[in-house]
């Protein structure tokens, strides 16, 4: 199925979805560590959780400090599937910490966020990404080759200046501080976020 729009994801995804995923998020990781991985049949899953989605899945410690985050841009399988297996990538696999203990788990917190499509930005130099950017309301992605880059909606709560946040989106993903290459490509997308 076709990934949602923003409207879509807003309006499609019940509270009863938001929870379900969460619980699915939890039980991947609990599922992980006691060597019993999660079987989810699709025919068994909620239109709205069968649709196609691109999640980043993130993991608070009990001082709500960031513990992991791992998630994609691009919708390449159902919503359920993609959620559960970033909660398990999120817990042991990113490279910024050591993995996530089974008795590290019961204090930590899951949030979920649910990415629309990315559309492209057109912009010839920085100032024209400063110009378009919404705070509080759009993902960034910038690329140049093999650098590449992203921060979630999210991020606007900690930078909430446009400079401040493209500064630190810039260092992210490998930029000096004033570099800006002809060949940067931007893109803008959206989130639901939800968390427990």
């Amino acid at each position: 199925m076709a990934p949602m729009s923003y409207i879509e994801l807003s309006n499609k995804l019940s509270k009863g979805g938001q929870t379900q995923l969460l619980e699915i998020a939890r039980n991947a990781i609990t599922g992980y560590f006691d060597s019993q991985p999660l079987d989810i049949d699709i025919a068994d899953v909620s239109d709205e959780l069968a649709c196609d989605g691109a999640s980043f899945v993130t993991l608070l410690d009990s001082k709500k400090a960031l513990r992991g985050c791992i998630g994609t841009l691009e919708a390449h399988q159902s919503i359920i599937h993609d959620v559960a297996e970033h909660a398990v990538a999120a817990a042991i696999r990113d490279h910024r910490f050591l993995p996530l203990t089974k008795d590290e788990l019961q204090y930590c917190s899951i949030s979920i966020s649910l990415l629309t499509p990315r559309e492209p930005i057109l912009v010839t130099c920085e100032q024209d990404l400063l110009n378009e950017i919404q705070p509080h309301i759009d993902g960034i992605v910038i690329k140049d080759g093999y650098r590449q880059a992203t921060f979630l909606p999210k991020v606007w709560d900690q930078l909430s200046e446009k400079e401040e946040f493209l500064s630190h989106l810039k260092s992210k993903a490998g930029f000096k501080a004033d570099e800006w290459p002809e060949t940067t490509e931007c893109w803008r997308y959206r989130c639901i976020e939800f968390s427990e």
